[in-house]
């Protein structure tokens, strides 16, 4: 438990999520088990079928059976919602290291570009399989899938820019 903690003292997933590059120890210890981590769930959801991952729902479209047997997915859907909220803000992390601005390239390693590619692949890989199943079920609240990091302006949609946050 207490490596995935870092030197800041933050939880390092909440650390990539910000976009923060990571000292050389912790990104080696925490890359490796988060894309392992993901590939691994990827290829389990695209195994399961909605009812297996959801559980069954009655009449009023509630569910019956929230948590999931045991040797099907150890996850609930309260938690599977959770872990997606987190992995969708990795994913725009990850962009952030893997292409950082003006200001942060002099202090982010850009070597590290296909390690940051690889890692994002398979987190969006994640998020994609939640994503999928939840636009058939949709068990996840209003806006979920909307991060409060990036901004898209409703106006015109045809030039929407990537706003990264203005204080680092």
């Amino acid at each position: 438990m207490t490596s995935s903690f870092g030197v800041r003292g933050a939880p390092l997933l909440q650390v990539l999520a910000r976009g923060s590059p990571l000292a050389p120890y912790e990104r080696d210890t925490l890359v490796p088990l988060l894309a392992t981590f993901c590939a691994t769930l990827t290829a389990v959801l695209s195994t399961l079928h909605d009812s297996e991952l959801l559980g069954d729902q009655d009449e009023t479209g509630g569910r019956r059976n929230s948590k999931v047997s045991q040797n099907q997915l150890p996850f609930t859907v309260e938690e599977l919602v959770k872990m997606s909220a987190s992995l969708r803000d990795v994913c725009v992390g990850l962009v952030e290291l893997a292409h950082p601005d003006m200001r942060m390239s002099a202090i982010t390693d850009t070597s590290y570009k296909t390690m940051w590619a690889h890692c994002f692949k398979v987190c969006v890989g994640v998020v994609r399989q939640i994503h999928l199943r939840d636009t058939r079920r949709m068990f996840c609240p209003e806006g979920h899938w909307l991060s409060s990091r990036v901004s898209l302006p409703l106006g015109n949609c045809q030039t929407a820019p990537f706003v990264p946050r203005t204080s680092r």
